[in-house]
């Protein structure tokens, strides 16, 4: 019996190493039906409200002003693939009105994931610096 609780220990401790650091943001959407039937409509207010739980990771991870200066890759590199750090999400809110589209959603973040894309995001910093005289 000890034996099995041992090997149940393990698998956890293996399970949680995985899994990494989630956490838990909101993002919301709203797509006009102007142009998109109900279902375009509702995959792309998904990718919208996952792009705004990601970017309030992102504040969560790194300072505002790393993220000002890495603005154009984290946008290229995180922002439009967010389902590479996103390892469940929930619809919350859906609503179908007459012009648009409505989602709400809560996304579990792969935070460890997310902060080590960022910190490997290099800018070289082309604002005017003083130089010495």
């Amino acid at each position: 019996m000890k034996r099995i609780w041992i090997v149940v220990v393990l698998l956890l401790g293996v399970a949680w190493a995985a899994a990494g650091e989630l956490a838990i943001f909101s993002g919301e959407a709203t797509v006009s039906l102007a142009e998109l039937n109900v279902d375009a409509a509702k995959t792309k207010a998904t990718q919208m409200a996952l792009a705004e739980a990601l970017q309030q990771a992102l504040r969560h991870v790194a300072p505002p002003e790393e993220l000002e200066l890495k603005e154009k890759e984290i946008d290229k590199r995180i922002l439009k693939s967010p389902k590479r750090f996103v390892a469940s999400f929930t619809i919350l809110q859906a609503d179908e009105e007459q012009t648009n589209y409505h989602l709400v959603l809560e996304a579990r973040i792969r935070v460890d994931a997310l902060r080590d894309e960022v910190r490997s995001i290099v800018v070289v910093d082309t604002r005017e610096q003083e130089k010495p005289q």
